[in-house]
């Protein structure tokens, strides 16, 4: 009977950096430096103080750098800490095709680990994309479920195991092992969405990849194939509606970075609504829309929509993150969607109270998506704002900005990472983290790429 525990290991353990596509690799640089900046930016927002804060209360150890803080911690501490910073704003990147954060999870336990024992760059590379696949064939095989629990923390604390056992070496039976392992320890529900909760749950994840690695490193013993076992992972996240052959079929042919590939969020804000945010923004600024010529906007979406996009009234920032209504409200008010559009002030204004009863949204089955979609897991929207006048104005889109059918520069995520940085790390330290970052196969080791994101013990947090 077929192993597919033992089989995703394999594959795992048989990477190598020489067996990786050049393109996966110039992909994965400035995907590197997105999670970064998305971190570092994470730190100035409440959950990131908190988390931060808390962090430095408990300390033990000096091993692995604590992103945008003064202080340093132990390996397991530092993955949870920052994989919790780096999904702390929602502005971490998603796997078309997941409804999910893969890098959050993978990126800050990797740092941890290859931080502490001085792994090289071209190593932690290769653990990236292969951590990056195995969060992609797992997704692959719960096919669309969302079944109540939290997809990036749930594929995450798995991948983040994979990858950490790569980049530590283990044998394919002990990266078995750390999946088994893993896959016990994996946990978060959709219910915290729209909370502080949500990226504590990856911070989890990232933490729980680090110790599976480490327990199987050790000889701590688990079920050899908790992916294929009719009682495993399958059963209990998703009721048994779970392909296995989705895991082992075709691994890394391509690899998932480069098809279907990862998209870099705009928005600090649950990816569902970047598409008819981008239609909303280019509506309002293109046509010098106002808020009192409003009448009614509709937005058209896809139907997974009701499943996560659940506050319709949100009364705080992190609800917004989670609003559509709220969203295309900040976009026609403001014209612009920040880190600050999702204050609980900012959700609380009048203006933005008197706008959300204009609007409403509307599932169409994803059959009739067709003609707009390129791929079929694009998020397609249509949004039609009609004014008191009698004016009418439309837009639609095959998936928002950034998404792999319309990515963004490298030049355009390295703004974004400056953007997400400047509040909280030295000018020159942002250029060096950059300038690192993109040619990190080129490092010996990624110790002081990661250590540049430390501030002074003078600084903000």
């Amino acid at each position: 009977m077929l192993n597919v525990t033992k089989t995703l290991a394999d594959f795992v353990t048989a990477v190598r950096y020489e067996d990786l596509p050049i393109e996966a690799i110039e992909r994965a640089k400035p995907l590197i430096l997105d999670c970064l900046g998305a971190a570092v930016a994470g730190t100035t927002s409440p959950i990131g103080q908190i988390t931060v804060n808390l962090g430095r209360e408990t300390a033990s150890g000096r091993d692995a750098t604590v992103i945008g803080a003064d202080y340093a911690t132990s390996v397991t501490s530092a993955a949870f800490i920052n994989s919790t910073l780096a999904h702390a704003l929602d502005i971490d990147d998603t796997a078309a095709g997941t409804v999910a954060h893969p890098s959050a999870p993978i990126l800050p336990a990797l740092f941890a680990l290859a931080e502490k024992n001085s792994c090289s760059a071209r190593t932690f590379l290769t653990a990236y994309v292969t951590g990056l696949e195995v969060f992609y064939r797992i997704a692959l095989a719960s096919e669309d479920q969302m079944g109540g629990w939290h997809r990036t923390s749930i594929f995450g604390a798995l991948a983040a195991a994979a990858a950490s056992a790569r980049l530590l070496s283990l044998t394919a039976e002990q990266t078995s092992t750390a999946i088994g392992i893993s896959a016990s320890l994996a946990s978060g529900i959709q219910a915290n969405f729209g909370t502080m909760t949500k990226a504590i749950q990856v911070g989890n994840a990232g933490r729980s990849g680090v110790v599976a690695a480490l327990l199987a490193r050790k000889e701590c013993t688990a079920q050899q194939d908790s992916l294929g076992d009719p009682a495993g992972f399958g059963l209990a996240f998703y009721a048994g509606q779970f392909d296995t052959q989705k895991i082992i079929s075709g691994l890394g042919k391509p690899f998932n970075i480069i098809f279907p590939g990862i998209g870099v969020k705009i928005y600090p804000c649950c990816g569902l609504t970047h598409a008819p945010a981008d239609i909303a923004l280019n509506l309002v600024r293109t046509y010098d829309i106002s808020p009192d010529q409003v009448e009614e906007i509709i937005v058209y979406g896809e139907e997974l929509w009701p499943q996560v996009l659940v506050y319709h009234r949100p009364e705080t920032g992190y609800q917004g993150k989670y609003s559509l209504e709220y969203v295309i409200a900040a976009a026609i008010l403001d014209r612009e969607i920040t880190q600050h559009t999702f204050t609980d002030e900012k959700v609380r204004r009048p203006k933005i109270q008197a706008l959300l009863g204009k609007i409403t949204n509307h599932v169409r089955p994803d059959s009739e998506w067709k003609s707009l979609r390129i791929h079929p897991w694009n998020h397609c929207s249509e949004v039609i704002v009609r004014l008191k006048g009698g004016t009418t104005y439309s837009g639609t889109a095959p998936c928002a900005r950034g998404y792999p059918d319309l990515p963004l520069t490298t030049q355009e995520i390295l703004e974004k990472f400056r953007n997400c940085a400047r509040p909280t790390l030295p000018e020159q330290n942002i250029e060096l983290i950059a300038e690192r970052a993109l040619i990190l196969e080129a490092q010996a080791t990624v110790a002081d790429l990661i250590s540049l994101t430390r501030v002074p013990v003078t600084g903000k947090i």
